[in-house]
């Protein structure tokens, strides 16, 4: 299972070039041409069907609000109002998951699969969203991690670090360099394998 803050479908993207089948919900209905959104059970139907279940936690582009059901259009169309309302969960640090009834049974399917597992890995996430380090919190992984960025300078990576243990104290820290060349930490990675 992939949980992202992103809006954008760059996991989805990713996810297919590596053959993993991303499934984010989406499901044709009758007759409707339009995909729509069903995330009820979607990360065991996404495992028992061999896919990867995408919980977009704060909406993505291309997901539009239309009589009361979210339709996917195509993400890399302009914005098109005459779809319906846009289902993004804005920047803000207040932003409240449970204020979209379609965001929050997301937000359901990415409880329930946290009790359900014993890794967690934060990958390039500020932990600036409350709701998302709170769930993480009250989680209980067995093995938490949360990545920092190793090509900053040092006071950089000594301020990300101490975000990351006054946010989730006890997480594993994995420095990580994203670009040109991948690198990720082996002692920490091997401590979060456990």
């Amino acid at each position: 299972m992939l949980a992202t803050t992103n809006y954008d479908r760059s996991c989805e993207a990713a996810l297919s070039k590596l053959g993993k089948h991303p499934n984010a919900g989406f499901h044709t209905v009758d007759s409707e041409t339009l995909e729509r959104l069903e995330v009820s059970n979607l990360v065991k139907e996404a495992r028992d069907n061999n896919q990867t279940a995408c919980l977009h936690l704060h909406g993505a582009v291309g997901w539009y609000l239309s009589d009361g059901v979210v339709y996917d259009h195509k993400a890399s169309d302009p914005f098109n109002e005459t779809l319906g309302s846009p289902v993004v969960l804005y920047p803000d640090p207040e932003k409240d998951p449970t204020s979209d009834a379609h965001v929050e049974a997301l937000w359901d399917e990415f409880r329930k699969a946290l009790t359900a597992t014993d890794h967690v890995l934060v990958l390039g996430h500020s932990l600036n969203d409350r709701v998302l380090v709170k769930e993480l919190r009250a989680a209980n992984v067995d093995h938490l991690a949360v990545s920092f960025y190793t090509d900053t300078d040092p006071g950089t990576q000594a301020k990300e670090r101490a975000r990351i243990e006054e946010q989730l104290p006890g997480a594993v820290q994995i420095g990580m360099d994203f670009g040109p060349e991948f690198g990720a930490d082996p002692e920490a990675l091997a401590a979060f394998a456990g």
